[in-house]
């Protein structure tokens, strides 16, 4: 008796998986998450780079370590 399916099992299992897939068509809704930017970070980051030019690190510490108290 077969206790586990070998690997030309499941890599035909997979495959199979795969074509049922690419036979579907996606919702619209995954669609829209799709078209979604990933990440939205850069603006961020550009503008922490604005920050870091505008003061020197000593003084950007000194100005929030006396603005907090």
């Amino acid at each position: 008796m077969k206790e586990r399916r070998d690997r030309k099992e499941m890599k035909a299992d997979q495959q199979r998986h795969y074509e049922e897939l690419s036979d579907t068509r996606p919702s619209e809704k995954a669609k829209e998450h799709f078209r979604r930017p990933a990440y939205q970070a850069r603006g961020m980051i550009r503008e922490q780079g604005r920050q870091m030019e505008r003061m020197s690190a000593d003084k950007y510490l000194a100005n929030k370590l006396n603005t907090r108290g």
